[in-house]
């Protein structure tokens, strides 16, 4: 997990880096001119443009994800995980945004022995399509904007076991829809959150002897997202 982490993490992280170096390096616009956050209508008034983002972070396991595996009954003992993603941003109206984007998420994996004796792994990870609903409570001018939102999203949630003798024994994945409620902050082209997603299903894939279960993904998410500039 930790290799996967590195592999997709850190090459997004270098990229923050330099895109934020580059804004940096550009002048300021002067005083008196429109932001180059805006345009201007046909009356004259500043029109907020769509944003693009990219984004990562970690993930937090909870509820059957994060119990245990060998004793309870759907616990997958995943550990902390991470995010990364790409996220847009409509403004409706001033204080309004609507967020469209998507997530890969992946957990840590559950790391223990299997009836043999041979070392066994449960990976979990999701893929989100979601939007989410923010209402920034201050002025566009102020350098720190706090905000709150709901979402939903679409996911498609993929169980995976694993050997070192035989490699994937067994893989599954069943679709839900899912709904959260975030809070954050805006500073300058940066956009940090805390996300909190409710995700139940019920299933027989997850299940060898195909169980009808009900499952309870849900999870803690922690996002830092970063706004490319415009050209």
């Amino acid at each position: 997990m930790l290799r996967r982490f590195a592999s997709v993490v850190l090459p997004a992280a270098i990229a923050l880096l330099l895109t934020a170096t580059d804004t940096a390096a550009q002048d300021t616009p002067g005083a008196g001119t429109t932001s180059p956050d805006t345009t201007v209508a046909r009356d004259g008034s500043a029109a907020q443009q769509a944003e693009v983002l990219i984004e990562t972070g970690l993930a937090m396991p909870l509820g059957d994800l994060a119990a245990g595996y060998r004793n309870t009954q759907r616990g997958m003992g995943a550990e902390l995980g991470y995010l990364i993603g790409l996220r847009l941003r409509f403004y409706p109206a001033p204080y309004l945004v609507l967020a469209p984007h998507f997530n890969y998420v992946e957990f840590g994996d559950y790391d223990g022995t299997n009836t043999s004796g041979q070392p066994f792994a449960i990976n979990v990870r999701t893929l989100r399509y979601a939007l989410d609903v923010q209402y920034v409570i201050s002025d566009r001018d102020r350098t720190l904007r706090p905000f709150v939102g709901a979402g939903a999203a679409f996911l498609r949630n993929t169980y995976q076991e694993e050997s070192e003798a035989a490699g994937t024994e067994f893989r599954a994945g069943v679709h839900s829809l899912a709904w959260s409620l975030g809070a954050g902050v805006r500073l300058t082209d940066w956009e940090f959150a805390v996300h909190y997603e409710v995700n139940h299903f019920r299933t027989t894939q997850f299940s060898h002897a195909a169980l009808d279960q009900r499952h309870a993904w849900n999870s803690l998410r922690l996002r830092v997202s970063y706004q490319f500039p415009r050209w």
